[in-house]
């Protein structure tokens, strides 16, 4: 992850698309961390355990992915990596979304923390239905329309050189000559 701010205060600005879901986080964060968060911790990290035996020590990935199934399940949802429902498809929404709003690539870089421009393709990647969603967003034909073969006797013998093996002849659009 790319740093914003180097020695001896490494950490990275968080962006946000949303003021009211920023001005919501700063609220639910000053009462965690005034209210659950424990002082004199020796480490720097915000989700610990809150578990007798291990309290005030860090998460384990596992811990945080199992609150976040947890979390999911009280909105009416089910954990599901195949559907992003998992702590990392966030990061591909965020991507996702990033693109939507029409950001330049340099931008959503810096938002994503990448070092490189390159690491933000994989999170961009558009999915197959937001393929389909912008293909047909931006036709200029109406799929209504149908396309009418033409009938006459050289047809079936035509010599295209977009076609060399007439995988597009007649008889394969099923057209009855």
């Amino acid at each position: 992850m790319l740093m914003d701010y180097g020695e001896p205060h490494y950490y990275a600005v968080v962006q946000w698309i949303n003021g009211n879901l920023k001005a919501l986080f700063h609220h639910l964060f000053g009462i965690y961390r005034d209210h659950v968060l424990p002082t004199g911790l020796d480490h720097p990290y915000l989700f610990i355990s809150m578990s007798h035996g291990e309290f005030g020590r860090p998460w384990t990935v596992g811990a945080f992915n199992d609150a976040f199934a947890e979390a999911l399940r009280r909105i009416g949802e089910e954990p599901d990596a195949e559907r992003g429902r998992n702590p990392h498809g966030l990061r591909h929404r965020y991507g996702q979304t990033l693109v939507d709003m029409g950001l330049p690539p340099l931008i959503i870089q810096h938002a994503m923390h990448h070092r490189s421009i390159e690491s933000q393709l994989i999170y961009t990647k558009p999915s197959v239905n937001r393929v389909r969603e912008m293909l047909e967003a931006a036709s200029q034909f109406n799929s209504d329309e149908t396309f009418a073969i033409p009938e006459n006797e050289g047809f079936m013998d035509y010599n295209w050189k977009s076609d060399p093996l007439k995988l597009f002849a007649p008889w394969m659009l099923g057209s009855a000559m």
